[in-house]
């Protein structure tokens, strides 16, 4: 079957990574409303960045992920209300990395709010995140922006609508 496809048409739709070098990981950027798929398709990677192995492996998974075929990270730009609501952590414009391992709410850092990427509306947003009853509370760092409360389904847990940790975030300048 795939000989009657032309190659270009399989390549735009490959949703593997192209091969990495031996110190560096490529990582995909993808926009937020494709961080919460297992894998993305070559047309919805907006680009390759590379990462030194060393800092990806320093990164403990959730001990429970239960995603073990999903890519593990994936690079996102949050959308601008977003960065607004998170602001001063995060900028205008920035990068995250998001680590898609760890969706557990126990915090990464003892002492430390985890910010989380969250599938709301069908994107993903960053916000701190806390669980009560049957309901994700998502908190802004900004004081002004509302708090949000996500229904949690009957058939899904907290972690299906958690996307992943935010590992580590880039700023333009």
């Amino acid at each position: 079957m795939l000989d009657l496809v032309p190659p270009d048409e399989i390549n735009q739709r490959a949703s593997i990574p192209p091969p990495h070098e031996d110190d560096y990981a490529n990582v995909l950027l993808v926009g937020p409303q494709h961080a919460a798929l297992p894998f993305v398709p070559a047309r919805d990677v907006l680009e390759v960045v590379k990462f030194k192995q060393s800092f990806l492996r320093r990164m403990r998974a959730d001990e429970e992920s239960n995603r073990p075929d999903w890519l593990r990270f994936l690079l996102m730009k949050p959308s601008r209300t977003c960065c607004e609501a998170m602001s001063p952590r995060l900028g205008s414009g920035c990068t995250v990395l998001l680590d898609r391992y760890y969706h557990s709410l126990a915090p990464y850092r003892r002492g430390e709010q985890t910010m989380y990427a969250v599938l709301n509306g069908g994107e993903a947003v960053i916000r701190y995140v806390t669980f009560m009853d049957d309901t994700l509370v998502l908190r802004p760092a900004a004081a002004n922006v509302p708090v949000t409360l996500l229904r949690v389904p009957d058939d899904l847990s907290p972690a299906d609508l958690i996307i992943g940790r935010v590992a580590f975030t880039s700023m333009e300048t």
